[in-house]
């Protein structure tokens, strides 16, 4: 059963739908075996019914493993499942997460079923390719969502133009019409711009002293320099959204 967290955080106007849309496309190719999908909110509950009777009715007597890279709620997640859980008032008085993001207290298992099985949380899944895994506890503390995400989108864009994304992105402007438009869709990191001739320089001197994260020069000096990632082409239409560039960990790029 695959679950997409946190749909509180996503901007104002979006349509679970098409996330729910999108999520399924994405496992049909990558996954094998998806019996449910779902979108839900653990905070404020919405989807969470749904989903129980999904996990209750696909369970069958077996046991059931909560897996999912880290920060993205399953703590959370699983709290508010427990509500829907034959017997779990026992288990709503253990402890499943630590204060430091990230990092649930090992392998919990919780006996909320009749039947025999349990029900297990995991330690979150650390994968190299996600940005977050670079960086130390107090700037990771820095990126994690807090309140629904509010995207910033700068002027418009000249080209030879550089945004940095804290100091841990940066996009150059190679070619555009000056009705493009970057939205930067994420949390807890500010954009800033500089002509691209000099972005470099400016990275190196910038980036964990006035661009954060990283919370240090220090910091900064360990992560290195800047590598690039990608070079991406696109014909620009009036009035739409042609591409969105994700950053893994830390969100994304919408272009149009």
């Amino acid at each position: 059963v695959l679950i997409g967290t946190k749909a509180d955080l996503l901007p104002r106007g979006t349509d679970p739908n098409l996330v729910l849309a999108w999520m399924e496309r994405l496992a049909s190719r990558r996954l094998g075996g998806i019996v449910d999908c779902h979108v839900v909110s653990a905070k404020q509950g919405e989807g969470m019914k749904q989903v129980a009777r999904s996990l209750l009715t696909t369970r069958e007597g077996r046991d059931l493993v909560l897996v999912g890279a880290a920060n993205v709620g399953k703590s959370l997640f699983l709290g508010a499942l427990l509500e829907y859980c034959p017997n779990a008032a026992a288990a709503r008085r253990r402890p499943i997460s630590s204060a430091t993001p990230g990092t649930t207290l090992g392998l919990v298992k919780l006996d909320v079923f009749t039947g025999g099985s349990s029900l297990y949380d995991t330690p979150g899944v650390h994968l190299a390719h996600r940005l977050t895994a670079q960086l130390l506890p107090n700037e990771l503390k820095a990126v994690m969502p807090r309140r629904r995400m509010r995207p910033f989108t700068p002027p418009p864009v000249a080209v030879g133009t550089s945004f940095f994304w804290g100091g841990l992105v940066r996009v150059d402007v190679v070619d555009a019409p000056s009705a493009m438009r970057l939205s930067f869709c994420g949390f807890g990191m500010r954009v800033y711009e500089c002509h691209t001739a000099g972005a470099e320089e400016a990275h190196r001197a910038r980036a964990g002293v006035e661009w954060q994260p990283p919370s240090s020069a220090e910091s900064a000096a360990e992560l290195g320099k800047l590598v690039h990632a990608r070079t991406v082409t696109l014909e620009l239409l009036p009035t739409r959204r042609e591409a969105d560039i994700a950053v893994s960990g830390l969100g994304w790029i919408s272009i149009g």
